[in-house]
């Protein structure tokens, strides 16, 4: 099964990086840039060979400063029932903001004070899980389930995405996934993504997509570039 399941992903090429519990070779990296809406994000695997890899993942939203920044450590499982999986372990480092303004008020109303209070960036321990098996109809493609849990003594994030993948043409992929995320006094956030991925040369892809939120009811355009080297 294993072996089938590395044939499937030399036939991706880099369609399958992003998610999944495939490890990637050794000595081999892939690197994804995109940007959604305001939110500029980076994905970046290396494999080092026995069924292990590093990811690198991060973002930034322009409109509100906050940002993070994780590093993770995957390591594929034996495969179950024709499911293979893998399990990861990291850290992030993340800023909610940058800043919280208060305004309070003084004696002469309305007249207010302001004071600025600079918070410090937030360390979370990082735990994984993903499951996936390739699909070979209607073309050759996959599915994934990636289970995330990010938490520290403020806040526990839970985060889970489901994709599936097919690549109709040797050149083209397309990609559908449902997003889904859960933080600690806060209403669940749900997504639904879809992306069309062009292979340009044996190197570079490149992803123009869109990500709707079913909880604001937002669209928002995505832009990728992915580099496999």
């Amino acid at each position: 099964m294993r072996g089938f399941v590395i044939f499937v992903l030399m036939i991706f090429g880099a369609v399958a990086g992003r998610a999944g519990p495939w490890p990637r070779e050794v000595d081999r990296t892939f690197i994804a840039l995109a940007m959604t809406g305001q939110t500029a994000s980076l994905w970046a695997e290396r494999g080092l060979g026995r069924g292990r890899w590093l990811a690198l993942d991060g973002w930034y939203n322009a409109g509100s400063a906050e940002w993070l920044v994780g590093v993770t450590y995957h390591r594929a499982m034996r495969d179950r029932a024709g499911w293979a999986m893998a399990w990861s372990a990291g850290v992030t480092v993340g800023m909610p903001q940058t800043d919280i303004t208060l305004e309070v008020p003084v004696i002469r109303y309305p007249s207010t004070w302001q004071a600025v209070v600079k918070l410090r960036p937030i360390l979370s321990a990082r735990l994984g899980m993903s499951l996936g098996r390739p699909l070979v109809r209607p073309w050759p493609g996959w599915v994934a389930l990636d289970l995330r849990v990010d938490a520290n003594t403020l806040d526990q994030r839970v985060k889970a995405d489901a994709t599936v993948g097919y690549r109709p043409r040797p050149r083209w992929a397309v990609i559908g996934q449902m997003q889904t995320e859960l933080a600690k006094g806060t209403r669940p956030q749900l997504h639904l993504a879809s992306s069309v991925v062009w292979k340009a040369s044996d190197k570079v892809s490149l992803e123009l997509g869109l990500r709707h939120g079913l909880h604001d009811r937002k669209t928002q355009i995505k832009l990728g570039n992915w580099v496999e080297f």
